[in-house]
């Protein structure tokens, strides 16, 4: 449980440390349909707490244990509301903290975290009036509380760009283009994912933005490992495929990795002469060298004549 803060909670935790008194607690005040499948014999306190250090002036919380009656275990959650006003947000607030309860479960078992264990969530409130807010989180979402119960109960959207039909890519005007320069796994290399990028262009109603092209473009390059040798066949099939502000932003681009790919052979080629020296004057053997610099060995003896004795 969070840190003892009122005589008010220290005396709830002593009473409910009792299995006996958690038990006619919880028989009294849980819904029946829990209860049923509950073994409430097997109540245990555990000593975690799920509210955040900086909360813990306006609330504690007890967690307790017990078996389900098909032997796994779930939680009961008992929120001690400190404050002598209920909190609009309350119903928010507790689901929250399920979810960290959640959280910790997941990250305390990291090696097999499912099943996920139930929570029951129960606030415990002795204020001076009667508890007057709701508590069905969804009502917080005013009008738009329909929709908050199918965004947050109702499995999630699923967008799996693998397993949507080429045809299909192509109906969805700028986001196609994003959607097929996902489906990497479709194309052997970087001259079919162009070919298919000119298809969607073709079919598309506006215009794309030339930001937009750079992004993609330089995107497919560096996911297909564009080899700068084949710069020529890449212009060839732009002019052919893609139309004309596109075909001008990707020549630049190709042009851009062109020279890039040059500068880094370069600085790769300077580190592994740099490497074979610092090797070679350590004693290494020529094969050694050869392997882990990939300079030829007729080379390496060369660098050695030369190395200060």
């Amino acid at each position: 449980m969070g840190i003892i803060r009122t005589p008010h909670d220290k005396f709830i935790k002593s009473m409910m440390e009792h299995p006996e008194v958690a038990k006619d607690f919880f028989s009294a005040h849980l819904p029946a349909e829990v209860l049923e499948k509950m073994n409430l014999s097997t109540i245990k306190m555990e000593a975690v707490s799920f509210i955040d250090p900086d909360l813990r002036e306006h609330e504690s919380d007890l967690i307790f244990s017990a078996d389900l009656i098909n032997k796994t275990k779930a939680l009961i959650y008992v929120l001690i509301e400190h404050q002598s006003r209920p909190d609009r947000l309350m119903a928010f607030r507790i689901q929250y903290y399920m979810m960290q309860g959640l959280k910790r479960h997941v990250i305390q078992n990291k090696s097999k975290p499912l099943p996920l264990p139930l929570i029951f969530p129960v606030l415990l409130y002795n204020g001076k009036h009667p508890y007057k807010y709701s508590r069905d989180m969804f009502m917080l979402f005013g009008d738009l509380e329909t929709m908050a119960r199918k965004a947050f109960l109702e499995p999630f959207t699923l967008i799996d760009v693998g397993q949507i039909p080429q045809e299909d890519i192509r109906k969805h005007q700028l986001a196609g283009i994003m959607e097929l320069s996902l489906c990497h796994a479709d194309f052997r290399d970087l001259v079919e994912e162009m070919k298919q990028l000119g298809l969607i262009c073709q079919e598309l109603k506006v215009e794309i933005a030339n930001e937009i092209v750079e992004v993609v473009l330089k995107y497919s390059m560096k996911k297909h490992r564009f080899d700068s040798g084949r710069t020529s066949e890449f212009m060839q099939l732009i002019e052919k495929t893609l139309p004309n502000n596109i075909g001008e932003v990707a020549m630049n681009i190709a042009q851009a990795f062109k020279a890039e790919g040059k500068a880094e052979a370069k600085t790769e080629t300077l580190n592994n002469v740099l490497l074979a020296m610092e090797l070679l004057e350590q004693g290494r053997s020529l094969e050694e060298v050869e392997k882990r610099t990939d300079i030829s060995i007729d080379v390496l003896k060369k660098m050695k004549v030369r190395l200060p004795h």
